[in-house]
């Protein structure tokens, strides 16, 4: 399996010649439906139909399916796009952010099946048919972009959010909730009399005891993300933030990994209950004093990573490393934070000039990779 490159051709036919069940994480951004002209032979995305686009993208997930590993994750930005809308702009221009001319809006700008001005909910189209095809669709979070640019239209709120797909091939797969986690929003109904901050923690009265709700590392991760869209200088107008790639890889992969089987190893989370001190109605409903349900804490409830322990019974060191892989690589975001995170990376990028791009970025945490440019 190859590791830290980016192979150059089209991603259907790349993907094929991957081993099984070799790569632990996808992160990737398939060229959204209508929008962009990337002046590639090959290209993704200018179909005639949605439905045809559709199939396309279900083709290769089809092969990123097989060479995902049983317990890993496929995550998938998608944005939607207006039926008989114009089209965006091709690749021909300097400026990354507002590239080069607008494309040309041709006479079957509506397709069969919609009305002109329709949204064409493209991303749920395609997970529906991930459904299909044998996927697990287990989230569609929401890409909120608090810095989207205005648009023009005046009979329609302005679009400010994409959608991200947890994709996964069975019913369980690895998850590291700990590493996305969110700063707690609940207060402790335990007051600290030393003034001590809050540990956030909540406990509510349950079976004659108390019942912790809240972990004092942080809250799950929700399904909405308010992720800034990040301006890049060169030539790449659809660039995924860095950050919203650092979910996904830090939620799908692990940084060790066995030696042998490549299994991802697993957090070990040591948690120690909050100490408080006991009043006569401590664990009861019907007070507000401090000796009551309140208390009064002596020591803030923990929650800490402890150590990491393989998932596979290998007699392993976890020395190894998961693999992160993005089948449409582009400007190389997924590979540089999987790098940045000590995750091994694999790109497909079907433009030579994009894995210039990338392997430029690429070159500045890990100079030795990139010798010379794309023919």
């Amino acid at each position: 399996m190859q590791r830290n490159t980016i192979l150059h051709g089209d991603a259907l036919m790349t993907l094929k010649q991957l081993p099984d069940n070799t790569v632990q994480c996808v992160c990737t951004s398939p060229p959204y439906y209508n929008l962009r002209d990337y002046q590639v032979e090959g290209q993704l995305g200018l179909e005639r139909t949605p439905a045809e686009y559709v199939a396309k993208i279900v083709d290769v997930f089809r092969e990123v399916r097989r060479v995902l590993r049983s317990d890993g994750t496929a995550w998938m930005n998608l944005g939607d796009s207006f039926a008989g809308g114009r089209r965006g702009r091709d690749d021909s221009g300097d400026n990354g952010k507002f590239a080069g001319e607008r494309l040309e809006v041709k006479d079957n700008t509506v397709p069969d099946g919609f009305k002109d001005k329709d949204l064409m909910m493209i991303p749920h189209r395609v997970a529906i048919a991930m459904q299909d095809s044998g996927w697990w669709v287990r989230s569609d979070s929401v890409w909120e972009k608090p810095n989207v640019m205005p648009e023009s239209c005046t009979d329609r709120p302005t679009r400010s959010h994409e959608y991200v797909f947890l994709l996964t091939k069975n019913k369980r797969y690895y998850y590291d909730a700990d590493a996305i986690r969110e700063p707690l929003v609940t207060k402790s109904r335990f007051r600290d009399k030393s003034q001590e901050p809050y540990n956030n923690a909540f406990l509510t009265p349950i079976g004659g005891g108390l019942r912790e709700w809240n972990n004092p590392a942080g809250r799950s991760k929700r399904s909405v993300w308010s992720i800034p869209t990040e301006s890049y200088k060169g030539s790449h107008f659809a660039t995924m933030p860095k950050k919203l790639a650092e979910i996904c890889v830090l939620a799908g992969s692990s940084p060790q990994a066995c030696e042998i089987c490549q299994a991802p190893w697993q957090r070990v989370v040591a948690r120690k209950s909050m100490v408080i001190r006991q009043g006569p109605r401590t664990g009861q409903y019907g007070s507000n004093t401090t000796d009551g349900l309140t208390g009064t804490m002596i020591a803030p409830a923990e929650s800490r990573t402890i150590g990491w322990e393989p998932t596979c019974n290998c007699d392993c060191k976890g020395t190894g490393k998961c693999i992160v892989l993005d089948p449409f690589a582009g400007a190389g975001t997924t590979l540089l934070v999987a790098s940045q995170l000590g995750r091994d990376w694999l790109g497909i990028e079907l433009s030579g000039d994009y894995i210039n791009l990338a392997m430029d970025r690429m070159a500045v945490i890990q100079p030795t990779l990139w010798q010379g440019g794309v023919a």
